[in-house]
């Protein structure tokens, strides 16, 4: 169970910027709208959501899915830097250089 924030570009077919809680139901079993952020498809900015860490904290003691099926062995593979088929590219090493320049580039723009 994990919170999930996802950032997209705007534009059309680009995707939206999305925030999901890991909260899916209420204390008496009910379904709840874990939706916390929805952007539209053009609206560009900077979006910010926060997450209750004590809540879900509370939720996955209480939820028979909290902690039941978890499989700490297969995360490694998550954490690696190591890029494998199909997922190489070419200048891949490049793109990555300039997306931390751009990044760099907004952040010293936003700060003035």
């Amino acid at each position: 169970m994990v919170a999930v924030a996802m950032a997209n570009p705007n534009g059309d077919n680009a995707g939206c910027s999305c925030a999901f809680s890991p909260i899916c139901w209420d204390r008496n079993g009910k379904c709840v709208d874990n939706t916390v952020l929805l952007a539209d498809d053009n609206t560009e900015g900077i979006f910010y959501v926060e997450f209750d860490m004590k809540m879900i904290r509370d939720y996955r003691n209480r939820e028979m899915l909290g902690n039941t099926f978890r499989k700490v062995d297969a995360y490694s593979q998550l954490l690696s830097k190591e890029i494998k088929n199909p997922f190489i590219r070419e200048n891949q090493n490049i793109q990555t250089k300039r997306r931390r320049m751009l990044r760099l580039r907004l952040v010293r723009k936003q700060r003035g």
